[in-house]
Order: structure tokens, then sequence, then C-alpha cells
């Protein structure tokens, strides 16, 4: 079975069952059409249980095809996921690499659709591996994370950590909030504000947003 979930949008309905007939074996799909308003459709997709999304570039290109017309592309969704989840595994598929690339923050999350067509005895690495690479170094920096804030944490328990070290504890306290989600991650300055000469207050928020991560991966 599958051991990585996924979330495929596509206003098309042929572009849904293409996906799924060559997608389906590497991962578990959730696909879902684009909804009309893009704040309501962000917190949806952020409520799933998923490891990735795949986002379909002209989302608001077959509106009969969609009983929610919209007014966005991939490029809007994505960007707007990526400020509420930093970082998260995202990919674009278009047959418009150009207007795509134009209108997303970063060239490298946008993939052809070509790209879905492998070829085995190519030498390049085919869409669904690049997914699961991502997605793995993901959780991959996630865990490295935990596992450097932890060190700070037991250091301090034993003596004053230095101002690097707090900072530090500061930024990967920052991230591990933003794992969830950025939209309600305190700003660092402030953080820092709130939290200089009481560590024990950080320890306790993060070690929260931890076991939340815990029962995400159990």
């Amino acid at each position: 079975m599958p051991d990585y979930k996924i979330a495929y949008i596509d206003e098309e309905p042929a572009e849904i069952r293409n996906f799924q007939r060559k997608m389906s074996r590497e991962f578990e799909i959730t696909d879902i059409l684009p909804k009309q308003d893009l704040e309501i459709f962000v917190e949806e997709l952020l409520s799933l249980d998923i490891d990735a999304y795949v986002i379909d570039f002209q989302l608001n290109e077959y509106q009969e095809d969609n009983p929610e017309p919209v007014n966005y592309n991939g490029s809007n969704l994505i960007n707007k996921l990526l400020e509420r989840r930093p970082k998260f595994p995202c990919f674009i598929l278009t047959s418009h690499a150009l207007a795509a690339v134009s209108d997303t923050r970063d060239v490298n999350y946008v993939y052809s659709k070509d790209s879905l067509r492998h070829d085995p005895q190519s030498r390049e690495i085919n869409f669904a591996t690049r997914i699961r690479i991502q997605i793995e170094h993901y959780q991959s920096t996630i865990e490295e994370t935990t596992a450097r804030f932890h060190e700070l944490v037991d250091k301090s328990n034993e003596q004053d950590l230095t101002q690097e070290e707090e900072d530090e504890l500061l930024s990967l306290d920052s991230f591990l909030e933003n794992v969830l989600d950025a939209k309600e991650a305190l700003n660092p300055e402030r953080k820092k504000e709130f939290v200089v000469g009481r560590i024990d207050l950080l320890i306790d928020k993060s070690e929260e947003i931890i076991d939340l991560l815990r029962k995400k991966a159990d």
C-alpha cells in the first residue's frame, strides 16, 4: 500500500482520472476540485492529513466542468499555501510553463505535465520520485529540527544558553510552529521579547507543537 498521501487539485475530471491512473500505485491520492473562495479553500486543504499538494496551473480554464468557477490559478493557490506552511512539498503541473513560472514564487515548484509520461529507459528522475524525495527531505528537516531543539532544551536545563543558542532555539521553535501553520506563529522579534529570560515558557509551547507532530506521524 502507498505510504504517502497527496492531494491533487484540478478543475477537469479527465485530468484527475489521468493523474490517478498514472500515480495511484505510488501514492494514496485525494482528488479535489478547486473551490470558488480561495481563502476558504486554503483552509480546507490545510486541514487535510496529506504529505504533498500537486496542483494544476489552469484551475480556471474549464469553468463548465466545475460547479464552483474560480478566478485564481494554481500559482495563486500554491503561494497562499506556502505562506501558511512554508517549505511544505508543493508541485504545479502545467502545459503553460512560462506563465506558471512567471506567477510562482519559485520556479522549482513548476513541472510540465509531460513529466507524468515516464520512460522506463530514461535516466531522468520521474515525477513520482521527485514527489517522494521532496516529502522525505521535508520530514527529515522536521526530525532534525526537533532533535536539535531537544538538544538545546536539555542543555538549558543544565546551564544557561549563550545568546547564539537562545537565538537558535527561537528560530527552531518558529520553524516547528510554521510546520503546523505560519498564520498562528508569533513574529520572531515579538517572541524574543516575551521569552528572554523565560525559556521555560518557550519549552512548554514547543513541546505542545512537537506532540501534535508526533500524533500526525502516528
